[in-house]
């Protein structure tokens, strides 16, 4: 049976209040009120061409026109941008947004583009912050400190409507990892370059957005509509297959040498290396990190000797943060085995170059509802060569045209590490 899809809105001026038993309201709020903006199976709630577009930590983006028959048209439209959009698959949650531009043509039709409310995390900048804790409460802190900021700048408390339509419930899902992190930066970013940079690009994981626990209570924990989950990583490849051939549409296949490098050194705000040296003694050469990071006493370079061996020394600069690198030793007291072991670290997750694959496909599953449909950050087998095996890819972005399944397409990412020339 084809999947039903249907979109909702609501008013970010509007919430349903909590009742009390007696009868007197509570000043905590309840969900926001959603109205009906498009059912297939509904004579009157249509719009127009609707494109969903979704991705793997990414706002995404929902366009769609709505015309002036549509029973909520006059309301929408004298809202322009505050009102929020979800929509739903057989009724669960699958994405929010909320409208950047309305256009209205000769004949009153109004176009709409919507961003994802993972967008929201981008209007706020974040002072720059020093810390040293473990990822999954990394998360919730930048989460926080970016609801906080929301309230404070606005001068407006947990449940003010348009607050909780901005801010999210922070979870995160799949983390087992307990060991604290050095996490800091003299610069100001927004809440999702701080979380880009700081905890994906090092954990990797990716962000899911769907819908905040039924009651909502002032407070830390209850603080916004939406639920931001930071998933950790998917568990195994689902059993439905992509093959060239059958529903694989383009693929591109990338081996980049621009970034790699064996080995790196530390840099000042004015790109000049950072030489240490009072850790080592007489007799000590050389400085050792987990027994393959290796750093000679008269240079700033730390290396990779597995990688080294094998390429050669290959170097770039590396700073995660001028002002921090700068100011290392007075942070830390002058302890420079910290200093060491943190460049240590991030040399020891230098990689070999690996080939980058994209890999665009027609989602057949989702026209026939599947048991198991594919969904953003789960991994797909893909069979590039007949009577080869699968390359697991990861899915990055899914395109959905909710009003005809056939068009929908999902694009999958990942790298290869060991290919032969036949395959490239």
């Amino acid at each position: 049976m084809p999947a039903i899809y249907t979109v909702k809105w609501s008013d970010q001026n509007k919430m349903q209040q909590n009742i009390s038993p007696d009868g007197i309201s509570e000043s905590s709020w309840n969900r926001p009120i959603w109205n009906l903006l498009h059912d297939a199976r509904s004579e009157d709630y249509h719009i127009l061409e609707p494109d969903l577009k979704m991705q793997k930590t990414g706002a995404g983006s929902f366009t769609f026109r709505i015309p002036p028959t549509h029973p909520d048209y006059a309301e929408i439209v004298r809202l322009g941008i505050l009102w929020d959009v979800a929509v739903y698959k057989n009724d669960e949650f699958l994405w929010g947004g909320h409208p950047l531009a309305l256009e209205t043509d000769l004949y009153g039709t109004c176009s709409v583009t919507c961003e994802g409310v993972l967008g929201y995390l981008s209007d706020i900048y974040l002072e720059p912050f020093h810390f040293n804790i473990y990822p999954s409460e990394m998360f919730k802190w930048f989460v926080n400190i970016y609801r906080d900021k929301i309230r404070s700048l606005i001068d407006s408390q947990d449940f003010n409507p348009v607050c909780l339509h901005r801010t999210f419930q922070p979870v995160t899902t799949g983390f087992n990892d307990n060991k604290s992190y050095i996490r800091y930066t003299g610069k100001h970013l927004t809440a999702m370059e701080a979380i880009q940079t700081k905890l994906i690009d090092y954990f990797g994981g990716w962000l899911k957005v769907t819908e905040s626990d039924e009651h909502l209570s002032s407070g830390a924990e209850g603080s916004g509509i939406w639920k931001i989950i930071y998933h950790a990583g998917s568990s195994e490849p689902i059993q439905q297959k992509l093959e060239i051939g059958v529903n694989i549409i383009s693929l591109t296949q990338t081996l980049d040498y621009t970034d790699f490098a064996t080995a790196i050194v530390p840099v000042d705000g004015n790109g000049n290396a950072i030489y240490t040296s009072k850790f080592y003694s007489y007799d000590k050469d050389f400085y050792y990190y987990n027994g393959h990071i290796k750093k000679a006493k008269n240079t700033a370079l730390f290396i990779n000797i597995d990688l080294a061996r094998t390429y050669g020394i290959v170097t770039k600069k590396y700073t995660e943060d001028a002002f921090a690198f700068d100011d290392w030793m007075s942070n830390y007291g002058n302890d420079e085995m910290t200093f060491f072991n943190h460049l240590g670290e991030q040399v020891f997750n230098l990689s070999a170059p690996a080939a980058m694959i994209e890999v665009q496909a027609i989602d057949l599953s989702i026209l026939d509802d599947a048991e198991a449909p594919i969904t953003i950050g789960c991994k797909v087998p893909v069979i590039l060569q007949k009577n080869a095996e699968p390359v697991i890819l990861t899915v990055n972005e899914i395109q959905i045209r909710l009003d005809d399944p056939t068009q929908n397409t999902i694009t999958l990412g990942g790298t290869v590490k060991t290919l032969t020339n036949q395959f490239l």
